[in-house]
């Protein structure tokens, strides 16, 4: 007789779907949040703990800034090129947080990345009736969604990928308007937990398993589909998908990339890299990517997005103190930072002492200037914040910061007792996440001089967690998420909080930290719940709360609509 095996259905609270589990614990199929069942049968699953993490020792601090010679190479012949995936898994986020925001090049910021004072624009689109709904009922998943600005003071647009728990499928959706109205629904797509999306002028352009879909941005047709070397997924690799000109250029988890036709979906070209970076770089109308080089270092590919030749192959090297003849480049996982304003991209190296930035003239193609600092500034990228005025770095208790336009390199100070990771910079200020480190574990919220480091104010939240870029699940065994969001009036924190189960929103002042004072926001919700932040402007933030959208005015610190 086969034994019996007990199965217990549950709905997973970060994306709706249905989940079962044969074990105490288990993982849900279609986001990937981990579960574990309660003894209790009337309780609802709870998320499991997350490890604590250390900090890096405090470092002594020497910098310098030279001018650097040009390293190029001649463009090399690719056809040889062979292909392996290594994956990186984070955000979460996200770790993030964050996330390291990075602007795509259609005018759009992907998930999580618009937190924090940042706005985009992309034109002007007309809004059309919606064919009727195919997700009966709506549950808005942790998986792409991105926040868009028609304009003309217009409210901005949302586009989320959804979920229907009763079927299993997926799509996504088009909300316009305030409050938000669904636009239009997508066909059914299998695009699976963090699927890449792209929105262009006029159309979107969604990984869904190893096909490239095209749908027209006005009601969400089909257009055309593609296939793909192999799947994309967006919380490893940035910008992975982008349209660049008339093609859409896509980068493959197993390292290829290729160009189709926006119009048509045909394939253009296609080109394997020796190996898989986590970056496609777009400037001045080419595409740019790291790849492994003759040594052990990482060349800057810069590809001709219409043909796929080669144009031309970047060498940035740093030097290397225990090895003065073997200069060191950047990794192939390192982030390249490109200024659209300076024309300017910017390149991190550092494996031995000492770590460097190189910052180059995209134009011309030149290097500009160089700076040297401890190469534990430049090992952990994910804590890097760029600003069109200086790069901060953090190699956990120590900040410094690079001016973009000379290479001068700024110590910030530090503490021991804390890990500091910049977050924002605005009028000559730096805001920095503190976790403390020595003694019991609370987050802080700094805001710092940005030229002499002088802390100005701190702020301890209740909230004993920062969101990650991806939605977060509060439980009634925990105490929440937090995050902030830059306006005029100062800083906003929003706390997401459990029993009773409630919104904390507060502003604090540029100068001093006072507080506006906290409004509690209470919230009707199934538990546990899920919260994400989408977007944000000066004046509202949207939300992906318990599977709907939800609008929320700063400056009276209330729900102004919900979706559905």
């Amino acid at each position: 007789m086969p034994q019996e095996v007990d199965l217990r259905k549950m709905v997973c609270p970060s994306c709706g779907a249905p989940v079962q589990l044969a074990t105490k614990s288990g993982k849900c199929d279609y986001c990937g949040h981990v579960l574990e069942r309660p003894d209790d049968p009337k309780q609802q699953p709870q998320s499991l703990p997350q490890p604590v993490f250390g900090v890096a020792p405090p470092v002594q601090v020497q910098w310098s800034a030279a001018e650097v010679p040009p390293l190029i190479q001649p463009a090399r012949s690719s056809g040889s090129c062979v292909g392996i995936i290594v994956m990186l898994v984070i955000f979460a986020f996200v770790g993030v947080g964050i996330l390291v925001p990075l602007l795509a090049g259609g005018g759009f910021l992907a998930a999580g990345e618009l937190f924090g004072g940042l706005t985009t624009l992309v034109p002007e689109i007309s809004t059309v009736g919606s064919s009727g709904p195919i997700f009966s009922p709506f549950h808005i998943s942790n998986g792409p969604a991105i926040l868009l600005s028609p304009g003309d003071g217009l409210p901005p647009d949302v586009v989320v990928s959804a979920f229907n728990s009763s079927d299993s499928s997926s799509g996504l959706l088009y909300l316009a308007g305030e409050p938000p109205a669904l636009s239009w629904e997508s066909p059914p797509l299998n695009a699976s937990y963090g699927a890449p999306l792209f929105v262009g002028s006029s159309q979107l352009y969604v990984g869904s398993e190893t096909d490239l879909v095209a749908l027209n941005r006005a009601d969400g047709r089909l257009l055309w589909q593609a296939s793909l070397s192999d799947q994309i997924y967006s919380h490893i690799c940035q910008d992975c998908l982008q349209e660049v000109g008339q093609h859409v250029v896509a980068l493959a988890n197993d390292g290829t990339l290729q160009a189709f036709n926006a119009q048509s979906g045909e394939l253009a070209w296609s080109q394997q890299l020796e190996a898989q970076p986590r970056q496609l770089v777009v400037f001045n109308g080419q595409v740019g990517v790291l790849d492994e080089a003759e040594s052990s270092e990482a060349d800057f590919l810069i590809f001709d997005p219409a043909t796929g030749t080669l144009v031309q192959r970047l060498s940035p090297r740093c030097p290397s103190e225990p090895f003065p003849d073997d200069p060191q480049g950047p990794g192939i996982y390192s982030t390249v930072f490109f200024d659209p304003a300076g024309q300017a991209l910017y390149f991190f190296g550092g494996f031995f002492e000492p770590g460097c930035i190189q910052r180059w003239d995209a134009t011309n193609r030149t290097a500009t200037w160089q700076a040297t600092f401890p190469v534990n500034m430049v090992r952990e990228q994910d804590d890097d914040l760029f600003t069109p005025d200086a790069v901060y770095l953090s190699d956990g208790s120590n900040l410094v910061a690079v001016n973009t336009a000379d290479g001068i390199v700024r110590q910030l100070g530090g503490d021991e007792n804390y890990n500091l990771v910049p977050l924002a910079a605005q009028a000559g200020v730096l805001l920095v996440q503190a976790s403390r480190s020595r003694g019991s574990t609370r987050d802080e919220l700094w805001v710092i001089d940005a030229t002499t480091g002088e802390r100005r104010w701190q702020f301890v939240p209740q909230a004993t967690r920062l969101m990650s870029p991806s939605s977060d699940t509060v439980t009634s065994s925990d105490e929440g998420y937090w995050n902030w969001h830059i306006t005029p009036a100062g800083v906003v924190v929003l706390q997401a909080r459990s029993e009773p189960y409630r919104l904390v929103v507060e502003t604090l002042n540029w100068n001093d930290g006072a507080s506006s004072g906290q409004v509690t926001i209470p919230l009707e919700v199934a538990t546990p719940y899920s919260v994400h932040v989408i977007g944000g402007n000066n004046s509202k933030l949207w939300l992906q709360l318990d599977g709907g959208l939800t609008v929320l005015d700063l400056a009276t610190a209330t729900i102004v609509s919900t979706w559905p």
